[in-house]
């Protein structure tokens, strides 16, 4: 494919005046976050201006609820040799001088320490954090039952707070009764849960829950409204299981690779040790696991199966077919269009970013290496890609971009050899369109007529919510609890 600069006789971006209009690099990085954060489990990764985020220990900030979930209470840890990890449970905001903390959380650390509205946050455990992100790292640093130091400023004086750390809660679901664990990976552990429904038998099924690219948790508590609590419960009703598995970094995990740090590989590495896990140590043979892709997951999981983890079928939502690259283009050309822009003006934006996305996904030297051609690239890898100075961009390492970029999807899905269910939602804006959904049950029927089910859910967003209604649509679990019904029978 050659150079960037091989391909279009100059440096990305630098062809017409109209993609350094600052108001133009706004609207692109405003759609593509969106499209990032659409295809993350859980709604509000990063919430900046002014409204508030809820600093917990997943590593993430969050869209802050009011108060903690109703259906989350303390619980003892099941004596693993995994710790909680730290909870801060404040609402925090980027202010002149430090961080705001515009909410205490009751129950948590932050009002163990005795933090008020209005504090000013200097430093954590002697870190010193001058914005939010920088706060949740200083969180993530720490443990439950550790010391708790906060350095703050309350009516222009300094303070010094000192308690002790608080976990947070363990979920709790209606029927369902939650078994966290741990697994070991590259040196250091990984928090897993095992949600089954109440009076589970030998026979149980159990959904393994891939979750999408965005480095979160795979945990509810702090997260009002969180979607995959509805599938779970929604499943145990079924009398079907959940597993889940944080990524590297993420939640509880102690001694792995940070999350926006590992590439492609090492995540799938990740995922195959869960399933060794709910096998060997947990015990659920493989004629009982289903795997549900959501989003990226969608992507992950017939790479999984074909690399020859057993399952009895794969669940899809919210996934795509096309290589990512052209997902990209996509993103740029049709993302603006479906959320009110101009499609002329979008249309000439995805043509002069399309060099950049091209060499993004190709140049072994990364971002750093396309930014270092002109000021201008460095400009809009900053403003429209997320880049942070160093190797990542959209949140992920460029390692995980490239080698999701070269992952082979169809032949993965042609070698699966199981029952597949692809779900649609229809105000999906993330995968844009249900061309490539369709291809995957097509490609799959062509083979193995009727193994694949294609089903279109009207009025449901990637995040699994009713556009303006639940935060969880219900009918993705029937469908999955369904589908599953008729594959065992």
């Amino acid at each position: 494919m050659g150079t960037l600069e091989q391909r279009t006789g100059s440096s990305a971006g630098a062809t017409t005046s109209d993609i350094h209009n600052p108001r133009l690099r706004r609207d692109l990085r405003r759609y593509l976050m969106a499209a990032a954060a659409a295809l993350a489990v859980a709604t509000g990764v990063l919430v900046a201006g002014p409204a508030p985020a809820l600093a917990n220990q997943t590593g993430s900030t969050v869209a802050s609820p009011s108060s903690a979930p109703a259906s989350l209470a303390a619980q003892p840890s099941p004596g693993l040799a995994l710790p909680r990890a730290a909870w801060l449970g404040a609402a925090l905001q980027a202010d002149q001088g430090g961080v705001l903390v515009s909410q205490v959380v009751p129950g948590s650390t932050s009002e163990a320490l005795g933090l008020r509205t209005g504090d000013l946050l200097l430093s954590i455990n002697g870190t010193a954090v001058a914005q939010p992100a920088e706060a949740v790292a200083a969180v993530r640093a720490q443990s439950a039952g550790t010391p708790a130091r906060l350095e703050v400023r309350r009516d222009g004086a300094a303070r010094t707070l000192d308690a002790t750390w608080v976990g947070r809660p363990f979920e709790r679901f209606a029927g369902v009764r939650l078994e966290p664990g741990a697994v070991p990976f590259q040196g250091g552990l990984l928090r897993d849960f095992l949600a089954l429904p109440e009076g589970a038998g030998a026979d149980t099924p159990v959904v393994f829950f891939i979750q999408g690219v965005t480095c979160m948790s795979v945990e509810s508590a702090g997260q009002g409204g969180y979607p995959v609590a509805g599938l779970i419960t929604g499943l145990a009703a079924r009398g079907i299981g959940v597993y889940r598995i944080e990524k590297p970094g993420m939640g509880d995990s102690r001694s792995t690779p940070a999350c926006g740090t590992v590439d492609f590989e090492t995540e799938l590495a990740a995922f195959r040790a869960g399933y060794d896990a709910l096998v060997r140590e947990r015990g659920i043979a493989p004629e009982r696991i289903y795997v549900f892709g959501h989003s990226m997951g969608g992507i992950q999981a017939p790479i999984l199966v074909s690399r020859g983890i057993r399952v009895a079928g794969i669940a899809t939502f919210g996934t795509g077919l096309a290589p990512w690259r052209d997902y990209l283009h996509d993103v740029f050309r049709w993302q603006p269009v479906l959320q009110g822009a101009d499609p002329a003006e979008a249309e000439t934006m995805a043509v002069q970013l399309a060099p950049v996305v091209d060499a993004l996904m190709t140049d072994p030297g990364g971002p750093a290496a396309i930014a270092a051609r002109s000021p201008q690239n460095a400009a809009i890898l900053r403003e429209v890609f997320g880049w942070d100075g160093a190797d990542s961009w959209m949140g992920r390492a460029s390692a995980y971009w490239r080698q999701l970029g070269t992952a082979e999807r169809a032949r993965a899905w042609g070698q699966v050899g199981v029952p597949v269910l692809v779900m649609h939602g229809e105000k999906d804006l993330a995968v844009v369109d249900d061309r490539d959904e369709r291809r995957i049950a097509a490609l799959i029927n062509a083979d193995r007529p009727g193994a694949a089910r294609f089903v279109s859910l009207p009025d449901t967003e990637h995040g699994f919510a009713i556009t303006g209604g639940a935060a969880f649509n219900p009918r993705i679990a029937t469908e999955v609890a369904d589908w599953i019904d008729a594959v065992r029978d």
